[in-house]
């Protein structure tokens, strides 16, 4: 969504146009105006999908048949930083202009003339907060506490999952952790931090290690886990050498990012039953694969369950993208809860609703 958010932008700022420069006539006096910039929108698009095409290709090359497993699998492995240096020196050598990142020098303010480092707690006197406001604050900030409870939990289930290991009471630190760090972004007004469930999930996949099988029909299952934590260690260390600019980031094209934001988004999305069921939907029945969940349910309750699941991820499209209900996001979250309870109970048997409300696809290949 915001990688389309992004491309809209700039086809808003810089249309296409037969010409770029108006000229504006008063009196004696001519002068020119320049109207956007020519090919800016169109390059912007191109470099968008074009990273996101190359990387999502070479994620894709692994299942083909080409060069050897080894080859594949770096590739795969490889998929991204490939796709932006191949797409960052397309964008420099095209005399082109397109919009790029800028990051500040060192560690500073964004806005060092209208606040200092520390938040200032005292909520009495011209432009504070009273007390009222402040109680009132708690009330939008219990809904925030849902979210992040939610999306912490979620990634650490979801690493608990693909891990395939135990962690014991480790898992249920990053809870604590995570409240710790918005504490202190807190005081100092910086971005709160969370855990990323999209990066989370493409990190944990670069560490799996898949049994081989030659035997049709046989899927390959994961074998083990790399547990390590040098990759997150230089990951750290790379984006704090960042802050003192050791590389000119104002030569990467913010299309490169919006290639990127797309293909973590459409990655996420693979092997989630849900796209198979909406595929089953379009398919004649004899067309169907074999799946475990259509010989223990119904079709026509797989096609309702798959039209459940369309409505409310239309609403919660809807409520995310308009600024004045924005606010119930979390509350609408909260009432998927006992929305699955009552559609257990009333609308599905037991285990109807847990082989269809499962997060992976389960075809045979």
């Amino acid at each position: 969504m915001e990688a389309f958010k992004d491309i809209y932008k700039v086809f808003k700022e810089n249309p296409i146009r037969n010409s770029y420069i108006v000229e504006n006539q008063t009196g004696t006096n001519n002068t020119t105006t320049n109207i956007g910039r020519p090919n800016t929108a169109l390059l912007h698009t191109v470099i968008s999908f074009s990273t996101f095409g190359i990387a999502v290709g070479l994620r894709l090359f692994q299942d083909t048949r080409y060069f050897s497993p080894p080859v594949r699998r770096m590739l795969n492995f490889f998929s991204i930083p490939l796709a932006v240096t191949v797409m960052l020196i397309v964008s420099n050598f095209l005399d082109v202009y397109l919009n790029t990142v800028q990051v500040k020098s060192g560690i500073t303010l964004s806005s060092p003339e209208t606040r200092p480092w520390l938040i200032n707690p005292n909520l009495s006197g011209k432009g504070k907060l009273d007390w009222g406001m402040a109680v009132l604050a708690a009330f939008p900030a219990v809904f925030v506490v849902i979210v992040i409870f939610i999306e912490t939990e979620i990634t650490v289930l979801m690493c608990f999952k693909e891990t395939v290991s135990r962690k014991g009471s480790g898992f249920h630190t990053n809870l604590l952790v995570v409240a710790i760090s918005i504490f202190i972004c807190s005081i100092f007004g910086l971005p709160w931090m969370c855990l990323a469930a999209v990066e989370t999930s493409n990190h944990i996949d670069s560490l799996r290690v898949w049994t081989s099988y030659n035997i049709p029909g046989i899927k390959s299952q994961v074998e083990k886990v790399r547990q390590q934590r040098v990759t997150l260690f230089f990951i750290g260390l790379a984006t704090g050498l960042f802050l003192y600019q050791p590389f000119h980031f104002g030569h990467i094209p913010i299309a490169l990012l919006s290639g990127l934001t797309l293909y973590m988004g459409v990655v996420a999305t693979f092997g989630v039953q849900f796209f198979k069921r909406l595929e089953l939907l379009f398919m004649a029945p004899s067309q169907h694969p074999y799946i475990d969940y259509l010989d223990n349910v119904p079709l026509l309750k797989v096609h309702l369950f798959t039209v459940i699941q369309i409505i409310m991820i239309t609403l919660l499209v809807v409520i995310k993208s308009v600024d004045s209900i924005s606010f119930i996001f979390p509350i609408f979250i909260m009432l998927m809860i006992p929305m699955r309870v009552l559609l257990g109970k009333y609308a599905f048997t037991p285990l109807e609703i847990e082989q269809l409300d499962n997060e992976q696809d389960d075809e045979h290949h």
